[in-house]
């Protein structure tokens, strides 16, 4: 399962965490959304840093140990749900990706948007081949092993 943005706070709340919602205030030191006015595009060109989880497996996928994710929400993880497992934080804390569990699973999410301008962006380039083997059957112990084949 691929979660996206909202598809990702839905899995978190599923599994038993909970959101806060104050993610977009513009008084944070990191808002996790573009500023009030911007247009559709410049929504999505509004970015901020992650840090990969040093081992995890967007940090092996990826090239870690840090990427530049687009920001475009207003909520997000406030208590992270038990059987979920950290892969990317902002540099304010906030979880910005995650995996179900142990490498077995089959089960990514993330805050961004790699959706947008994918072709165009090595980082969701390389997410999509991931999720695409994990589509196909592969867990991501097999996955992962298959994109450092591809490298």
């Amino acid at each position: 399962m691929l979660g996206i943005c909202r598809g990702f706070q839905e899995i978190n709340v599923a599994f038993g965490g909970s959101l806060r919602p104050d993610l977009g205030s513009a008084e944070r030191d990191l808002a996790h959304h573009a500023p009030e006015g911007a247009d559709f595009d410049g929504m999505f060109e509004y970015r901020h840093d992650v840090e990969l989880t040093p081992g995890g497996i967007l940090d092996r996928v990826l090239g870690g140990p840090r990427i530049a994710v687009n920001s475009v929400h207003y909520q997000g993880v406030e208590r992270l749900a038990r059987d979920l497992k950290v892969e990317a934080v902002s540099s304010d804390g906030v979880v910005e990706a995650v995996r179900l569990g142990d490498d077995k699973g089959k089960l990514l999410a993330v805050q961004w948007h790699p959706e947008w301008r994918a072709g165009a962006n090595p980082i969701s380039l390389n997410l999509y081949k991931l999720f695409g083997r994990m589509a196909r059957g592969e867990n991501l112990v097999e996955a992962v092993s298959r994109s450092s084949d591809d490298a």
